[in-house]
């Protein structure tokens, strides 16, 4: 019983903080101690019930995020690695692309190479440094898992919302033409849009760069009317050169008081362009499109350091707090 209003009791802290605002890493959190609490009240409500005779399959299932999280480390490197060497491959060599491949071989270089090259077990500066650095890479680690979760609960939206404007995102192009990335931040509007009523409009939002022909909206505009979408029912925002201008040009064309909002980018992008939109004071939700797998990866590790510069003061904070502790350690 005891079990069951503990569930209960965080599934309602949960869904409460879904309807109120889900646009903080603090959801996350809050996703990651409902799982932790569901897993822990069926794990202890299967052995209390199965008067020793348990089902092996079950069982087997139940043990599997401890499999998981002692493989994690391995699971992590070899994704980044094999990614990382993917995305170059596929989409060249440029410093953006070597994020997901520099982490993996610096995750390697960090568990294995360091304590091999000191005595992890001495007193000394460089073990304080190296357990300091540990101690700031798991908080950075908490945070991503945090920040992972808090990506998937927002381009969860159920059920369909009944919207007045949906903005799609810009990104670069190929001469005048749309990227197969940004046609799939399209395309997903075109579902999402697709099922609105008629006074809803879509906001096609980008500027032009240097080496683009058109501006991003106009481009994307062409996409979308070339596909059946009417015209008239398109609103071009052609200024913005960044997400943080993105969103702000783009609520600055809208006519309708406290008008229903939503945003759309890819999975990897969704998370921060939500929060750039909540400091900005607009309320809205958001949707992902779908993104291969090989470019994920490097492109979520960015974004996540995206976040972490909007919210830098917090992280410098705690970096600064373990520094304090390590620092007694060291002194007594």
């Amino acid at each position: 019983m005891l079990l069951l209003i503990v569930v209960m009791v965080v599934s309602a802290i949960l869904l409460r903080a879904a309807v109120h605002e889900r646009r903080t890493l603090w959801f996350g959190a809050l996703a990651v101690i409902w799982l932790g609490t569901v897993y822990g009240a069926v794990f202890i409500w299967l052995f209390q019930t199965s008067e020793g005779v348990v089902n092996p399959f079950l069982l087997a299932i139940l043990l599997l995020p401890f499999a998981v999280t002692a493989l994690a480390p391995l699971i992590a490197i070899g994704i980044l690695l094999i990614n990382g060497i993917k995305i170059i491959r596929r989409e060249g060599f440029r410093l953006a692309h070597c994020l997901a491949l520099a982490s993996g071989i610096g995750a390697i270089l960090y568990t294995v190479a360091w304590p091999l090259l000191i005595n992890v077990t001495e007193d000394t500066v460089a073990n304080h440094i190296f357990y300091y650095i540990s101690s700031c890479l798991l908080y950075f680690l908490f945070t991503f898992l945090m920040y992972f979760f808090a990506t998937i609960a927002n381009f969860i939206n159920l059920p369909q919302r009944k919207l007045d404007y949906v903005i799609v995102l810009g990104a670069g192009l190929m001469g005048d033409q749309v990227t197969p990335l940004l046609a799939s931040r399209i395309e997903k509007a075109m579902k999402i849009f697709a099922k609105q009523q008629e006074s809803c409009q879509i906001i096609m939002s980008g500027g032009q760069g240097d080496d683009e022909l058109v501006s991003e909206a106009e481009a994307m505009a062409q996409y979308a009317i070339e596909r059946g979408i009417d015209s008239q029912r398109i609103i071009l925002e052609n200024r913005a050169v960044n997400t943080y201008e993105n969103i702000e040009c783009s609520y600055a064309l809208m006519t309708k008081k406290e008008p229903r909002v939503a945003i759309v980018t890819n999975y990897y992008h969704l998370f921060r362009a939500l929060v750039i939109a909540k400091q900005q004071g607009y309320a809205c939700i958001g949707y992902g499109a779908r993104t291969k797998f090989y470019y994920t990866v490097n492109a979520y590790l960015r974004e996540y350091i995206g976040y972490l510069s909007l919210t830098l003061r917090r992280h410098l904070f705690i970096c600064g707090i373990l520094l304090l502790v390590r620092l007694f350690i060291m002194l007594i």
